[in-house]
């Protein structure tokens, strides 16, 4: 059996050596994840006066600005944000008396709307790994060995959309 070692008859995988480093970073994850809190988390200050203090009025989406603003960033949600201000650009060549918001501020809005907000984290330009947790303050991917920051200062990042703002905007 191709699943088994010939001389033991075991799963090889349960065999191999774990190194004792890999195990403390194992260890270093579940330590983050035990004592993760709203106090030492990514979300700033607003989402977590949001998420501390929700509202209980109903949302009033009634400024036409705002309304068509919003229509708009729906409709273009799996587009670019080039199509975005393509769309809103065409539309105040033929209504320059009207107000559309920019994409930042539609964004700003939706997550003050929703309390929606997501964290940005860097990762491997690779996708190897992400810089979090015990990783944070690296300066390589411990993967490929990639640096984490491009010559220009940037780095590849990722989203992440926290669960409690979520449930709460349900």
């Amino acid at each position: 059996d191709s699943e088994t070692d010939s001389n033991t008859g075991a799963d090889p995988s349960l065999t191999t050596p774990v190194k004792v480093q890999e195990l403390q970073t194992a260890l270093d994850f579940i330590e983050a994840v035990k004592n993760a809190s709203l106090d030492n988390g990514d979300l700033d200050e607003d989402a977590l006066d949001r998420l501390r203090n929700p509202s209980h009025e109903p949302l009033d989406v009634s400024d036409p600005a705002e309304l068509y603003s919003l229509s708009l960033f729906l409709a273009t949600t799996h587009g670019s944000e080039e199509q975005y201000n393509a769309l809103r650009d065409a539309y105040l060549q033929r209504h320059p008396e009207n107000e559309v918001l920019t994409l930042a501020k539609i964004k700003r809005k939706v997550a003050e709307w929703s309390g929606v907000v997501p964290i940005l984290s860097h990762m491997c330009r690779d996708s190897c790994m992400a810089f979090t947790g015990p990783y944070a303050d690296l300066d390589a991917c411990k993967i490929c060995k990639q640096p984490r920051f491009f010559p220009d200062g940037s780095a590849h990042t990722f989203y992440t959309i926290p669960l409690g703002p979520q449930i709460q905007a349900l």
